[in-house]
């Protein structure tokens, strides 16, 4: 009889994405007081944030959204998407997040997957999307910050 010995490491899996994004709302574009900007939906590029993941071969992730509220006002609402896959190696993948999901103070699945062999998914593509200005919000700045958290 054969006795197997599997050993397990735990890799640390991490995340890197870092960026800013600042929206200016011309008063030109309210026609009538009450109405919301002409544009109603105010998108960042389609890659204002691009992450990368790295950790073990075939480690899987899931990454939660959230934001922090410095100066934000409950009329504004905002949203999240993921634009595009990024690149990985053999057998990776990444699921959910391609439609917009409205980001809250309080944490969301956003998008899972595996690494694949090469243990790391780069250059993953995210847009954000603000809903809600109008000329009855105050005109001031307003500041969240949003959260991605990874585990495994």
């Amino acid at each position: 009889m054969k006795n197997w010995l599997w050993i397990f490491f735990l890799l640390p899996i991490d995340l890197v994405a870092q960026a800013n994004w600042t929206v200016t709302a011309p008063s030109s574009s309210i026609t009538d007081a009450g109405n919301n900007y002409s544009s109603s939906i105010l998108e960042s590029a389609s890659n204002q944030v691009v992450f990368s993941i790295t950790g073990g071969p075939l480690s899987n992730y899931n990454i939660q959204v959230s934001r922090i509220d410095s100066d934000w006002s409950n009329q504004l609402s905002i949203f999240v998407r993921r634009t595009g896959s990024g690149t990985s190696g053999a057998l990776g993948s990444i699921n959910g997040g391609t439609n917009y999901q409205q980001v809250n103070t309080f944490p969301q699945n956003f998008i899972n997957g595996s690494l694949g062999l090469t243990g790391s998914r780069a250059n993953v593509p995210v847009q954000f999307r603000i809903d809600g200005i109008s000329v009855l919000l105050p005109a001031k700045t307003y500041a969240t910050t949003i959260v991605f958290t990874l585990s495994n």
